[in-house]
């Protein structure tokens, strides 16, 4: 039996509202798109003897957004980190990262209400972060690893939350145009969950998706001798596409079977499928993988098997 493939990943996103009573054809209504998926349709429920698997993204298709920025502006919030300053070394620093052309050395920063820019240095931002953890462990006693009763440091230090949101950022300018850094970008929020205990991490999805759309976006503000940075970062779940997950639905009554597909961690996927209650199966979603690279590091790569009104199977 041929398996024939549609790729969803690139279709027109149509608006963000989310009613799961309407169904997909009252949501495409007067879109202009009609007529494309009366043809798929068409085509599915036509070719009797075949099976046909949906693809989707999950990131800006299914939902608009990543997971990864919420669950950790939740983490920095309540300033929980399962590991020490041995642990923040690696962790913030990418010490055992290979390519470290990744690694970003300084960025500039417009300064809040002026037209000047200030430089800001990452080695200085990393620095401040291991002082505070250090500091923290002269008070509270020294992670112990070998430990598996060892509770979550809760730091309430202000400045780390500041600090922690800088680094996220700082990290993020650097990788995001550069193809050889895929991998660190994909991970760079999952690094300061190292070793975090589930409960915990359940805890960051569960604020993630209470916040009110109104209170979407979180303010941080670091302040240099020459005046004050504010960088902002999204602290609201990804809001879902009622119409993709309407198509979704629309498929599994056609005996179609979908499969949503990501670059990004597992926990997102489990995250968002949560939250906006999917209908999925569990064995079809398809998360990042670690696969050798040529760096000797991992890189995450999403699996996409992708063919149409063919037998022939196509790797992307």
């Amino acid at each position: 039996m041929a398996i024939k493939c549609l790729l969803f990943a690139l279709l027109p996103l149509l608006c963000s509202g989310n009613d799961p009573e309407k169904t997909f054809d009252q949501l495409i209504k007067d879109t202009g798109s009609e007529s494309f998926f009366e043809k798929v349709f068409n085509t599915i429920t036509t070719k009797n003897g075949n099976t046909y698997s949906a693809y989707f993204d999950l990131d800006s298709t299914l939902i608009s957004s990543s997971m990864s920025i919420p669950i950790l502006v939740a983490q920095i919030r309540r300033g929980l980190y399962h590991f020490g300053s041995e642990g923040a070394a690696a962790v913030f620093k990418f010490t055992k990262v290979v390519n470290q052309d990744c690694i970003t050395d300084f960025h500039e920063y417009k300064i809040d209400d002026e037209d000047n820019k200030v430089t800001i240095y990452f080695d200085t931002i990393v620095k401040e972060i291991l002082k505070i953890f250090q500091k923290h462990e002269l008070k509270h006693g020294k992670w112990d690893e070998k430990n598996p009763q060892q509770k979550t440091f809760k730091i309430e230090d202000p400045n780390l939350k500041v600090l922690v949101a800088f680094w996220s950022d700082l990290a993020y300018r650097k990788m995001v145009n550069q193809k050889k850094c895929a991998y660190l970008l994909k991970t760079i929020k999952q690094r300061v969950l190292l070793n975090m205990p589930q409960h915990h991490i359940d805890e960051f999805i569960d604020e993630a998706n209470d916040v009110e759309e109104k209170d979407k976006f979180k303010k941080y503000t670091y302040v240099v001798s020459e005046g004050s940075v504010t960088i902002q970062l999204r602290r609201r779940r990804p809001d879902a596409y009622a119409e993709q997950l309407a198509l979704i639905r629309k498929f599994k009554e056609l005996h179609v079977v979908p499969y949503i597909i990501t670059g990004n961690h597992e926990m997102n996927l489990l995250a968002a499928i949560r939250i906006h209650k999917i209908d999925v199966n569990p064995e079809n979603l398809i998360c990042s993988r670690p696969t050798p690279d040529p760096n000797n590091g991992k890189i995450l790569t999403p699996i996409l098997i992708c063919c149409f009104a063919s037998s022939v199977v196509n790797s992307i």
